[in-house]
């Protein structure tokens, strides 16, 4: 018995905490699904209260004429109100409340329980309820509730005592049934957009993220490449020598292009002026022999393409001729510009010694063309032939390329308003059989004993919506939830004597359960039809043999049928409207998104910048600032040289990947420090980052102890390569000291005059340090 005592009480607490939730979307969050679907059930429930009052117009004028001028004026205004609520801010409450206080004016403006109008006024009620229950989400609805129809429960008995208690009675019940069962099921379907928020959330952090790496290595990148096409390349040839600086004016006029180039990037200002193709033939390091599209036709074009492609063919092209100009021994090359088919071809022809395929090492044909055309949507093809010469083509497509994919995409916007659609209509049916078994229990009409099959089709609707192997045949379920709901129609007008004993208690929107289980499946537009004006042609028909046969009780029946045929149009209405306006928060929630990540895209390019204030380019802007002023002479040897080694210097920093997000900028100060004490420092590095900051702290700290402890003159070469979990730091020179570091497996070794000290950083692997002299 303790068990069964303690169930009820679990199930009364799991009640009356749903009934009292504060339904609310939270603020402060993304949740535009929340937001969408509440913003449809209160503009559909706006225009079903419009569209009821529309009613309750015409029952008026029916059933007391001119004596009801005033409440059919009420209801007029009630309508106006419903309608301006679509558009303007109304207090929650106004709407119901008013709904209750016109059907309190009509039960007193009615003088029979069973006419026509007295029925109107208990569906005002019930509407009014039902409205309360979808647009009110705070706490106190159930309170607020109870009170009005207790209220009009209370005037009803004052001013009809003749009616008798059971109507005020089943009023009050009535009304808080239709709040618990709402409230009950409302939860489930807004639970539904707030997972739809969550899979939003989630897509839009890992888009979020992945979008920003991918920024900032393609930054880094281009930044790379722009520091390989200016100082690398000016300062090779320099250092080169030979005919490279024979033209010694050429050579400063490069450097001081340069130097503007590396102040841009430092200054993180980087290439912000607009660029155009007609820069292909313009600062080139050999004559160039021009073809294809000329000037006006090169603006059109440049028009069509993206600034990141643009400047990826530029760099392409000047990589080209900077290869053409160092190994082909041409004396010039041929650039054409043409568009084929929608597409822009562009071709570096140079007619010099050419080369055996794949390509030899230090022309960069895959780092400074093939990846950067990669990186700006362009496909090239490099081919060369012994003494045929070089042909780099690149081709890119005019079309307007596609817009960024959406964080959370239009399909799983579908799939969720799919699954919005099915469990509101079972929790719907589900919610209006167990509204007619306690009405049944209540006491509600039960003429012909009819209420119970009408209870049992419904459960049958009920059990058809709930099993997914039917969802395969979809339109023989439509069909058969479709005759169900016109049989349950029947028979719940059957319960009440078709409307002769008991109409009040005449349950209207029984049979919208199986129907609306039918709308929940989307069948096509021709069942929906066929279903409405199956249900129309049995309510007219009921009605006419009430109207054949005296009964007088066709008014009822109509509006009955007005009922439950104009609350599934309602939930038709409203499927559309969940689709209209979801898809719209859901278009300004990518809009929203597109922006933020613009913001944030933005701000990630200017921190990319830091690497190259951390990179020291201060010694090699001076450098070429100094050539380029004249003050240093080129074709000099000890120019050369030490164009040599601000060369390799930069090379080495070029090498240190932007997908190592950890250990660049630690490797980077290293550079600079190194260079800085005149270390003579080597850095070899794979594609493994260290496995967090913290080890990447670490190894900077002992690289730069090992600078440190390196003279000036010497060598160090440092390693960091890849084992398994983590990376391997190695550091060979003339005097390391071994390293303070508890809890990393460490290794010191002498081997003659050389230190060898060697560090695994594995996450989550702890070793003793060991000295080991040789």
């Amino acid at each position: 018995m303790a068990s069964v005592t303690d169930v009820i009480g679990t199930f009364a607490r799991r009640v009356s905490t749903r009934i009292v939730a504060d339904l609310r979307p939270a603020t402060g969050a993304p949740v535009w699904a929340q937001t969408a679907l509440v913003a449809s059930i209160r503009q559909v429930a706006f225009w079903a209260t419009a569209a009821w009052q529309v009613l309750m117009v015409i029952v008026c004028a029916v059933s007391v004429g001119v004596d009801g001028a005033f409440l059919i004026a009420a209801n007029v205004c009630l309508a106006v109100l419903a309608l301006t609520a679509l558009h303007t801010s109304v207090p929650d409450e106004l709407i119901p409340i008013a709904l209750m206080a016109l059907g309190l004016w009509s039960y007193t403006s009615a003088t029979d329980i069973e006419s026509t109008l007295t029925f109107a006024a208990s569906w005002q009620v019930n509407v009014a309820s039902c409205v309360a229950s979808l647009i009110i989400l705070r706490r106190y609805l159930l309170p607020l509730i109870v009170t009005c129809s207790g209220a009009v429960a209370l005037t009803l008995a004052v001013v009809h005592p003749d009616w008798g208690a059971h109507l005020p009675v089943s009023i009050v019940f009535t009304q808080t049934v239709i709040v618990v069962v709402v409230r009950w099921g409302l939860p489930e379907l807004l639970a539904v957009a707030t997972e739809a928020d969550t899979a939003s959330g989630r897509a839009e952090g890992a888009t979020r993220g992945a979008r920003l790496a991918r920024h900032i290595s393609a930054r880094i990148a281009e930044q790379s490449r722009l520091v390989h096409d200016t100082a690398i390349n000016t300062l090779g040839a320099i250092a080169n020598g030979g005919a490279s600086v024979i033209d010694a004016g050429r050579v400063r006029e490069q450097c001081a292009r340069d130097v503007e180039e590396l102040q841009a990037l430092r200054d993180a200002q980087g290439r912000s002026k607009s660029r155009h193709l007609i820069e292909i033939f313009e600062h080139t390091r050999m004559p160039i022999r021009r073809s294809g599209l000329d000037d006006d036709a090169l603006e059109r074009l440049s028009a069509q393409l993206s600034p990141t492609t643009i400047g990826a063919i530029l760099g392409c092209v000047r990589e080209a001729i900077t290869n053409a100009a160092k190994h082909s021994g041409a004396d010039s090359v041929t650039v054409d510009v043409r568009i084929v088919d929608a597409k822009a071809i562009v071709s570096v022809l140079d007619e010099g010694v050419g080369f055996r395929l794949p390509e030899p090492a230090g022309r960069g044909i895959e780092r400074s063309i093939r990846e950067r055309a990669r990186d700006g949507g362009i496909d090239a093809e490099v081919t060369s032939q012994l003494g045929r010469g070089t042909r780099v083509t690149l081709t890119v497509s005019t079309a307007a390329p596609s817009s960024a994919p959406a964080a959370y995409t239009r399909a799983e916007l579908e799939s969720a308003m799919n699954t919005v659609h099915k469990r509101a209509g079972l929790l719907w049916a589900f919610g209006v059989t167990a509204v007619g078994v306690a009405l049944t229990i209540n006491g509600g009409a039960s003429g012909y004993q009819a209420h119970y099959a009408m209870l049992a089709l419904m459960l049958l609707a009920c059990a058809i919506a709930a099993m997914p192997a039917m969802l395969r045949v979809p339109r023989i379920q439509s069909t058969v939830l479709t005759i169900i709901a016109c049989a349950v129609f029947f028979l719940s007008q059957a319960a009440t004597s078709f409307g002769t004993e008991g109409a009040v208690h005449a349950q209207a929107l029984a049979a919208t359960g199986p129907f609306v289980v039918m709308l929940s499946l989307r069948p096509p537009r021709v069942v929906v039809r066929w279903g409405f004006g199956l249900w129309a042609l049995v309510a007219a028909t009921m009605c006419l043999v009430a109207m054949v046969g005296g009964i007088g009780s066709a008014p009822i029946v109509a509006v009955a049928a007005f009922v439950g045929v104009g609350f599934c149009v309602v939930w038709s209405i409203f499927q559309s409207v969940v689709e209209d306006v979801s898809h719209g928060a859901w278009g300004d929630q990518q809009r929203a998104f597109a922006a933020s990540m613009s913001a944030e895209l933005a701000r990630a390019s200017q921190q990319t910048y830091r690497r190259w204030l951390d990179a020291g380019l201060e010694t090699t802007m001076a450098l070429l600032r100094q050539i380029a002023d004249g003050r240093r002479d080129p074709s000099e040897p000890a120019v050369a040289a030490r164009c040599a080694d601000e060369e390799r210097y930069l090379r080495q920093l070029l090498q240190i990947s932007p997908e190592l997000a950890h250990l660049g900028r630690q490797l980077i100060a290293s550079l600079r420090y190194a260079r800085t004490r005149g270390v003579r420092f080597v850095l070899r590095l794979g594609d493994v980052d260290a496995p967090d900051d913290v080890a990447a702290r670490e190894i900077a700290t002992v690289v730069f102890d090992g600078i440190a402890a390196t003279a000036p003159g010497d060598r160090l070469t440092v390693t960091v390569l890849p084992v398994s979990g983590g990376v391997q730091l190695t550091m060979t020179g003339s005097a390391l000291p071994m390293p303070a570091m508890p809890g990393r497996a460490c290794r010191h070794r002498r081997l003659e005059s050389i230190d060898v000290v060697e560090i695994a950083f594995v996450e989550g692997e702890f070793h003793g340090a060991v000295a080991v002299v040789a």
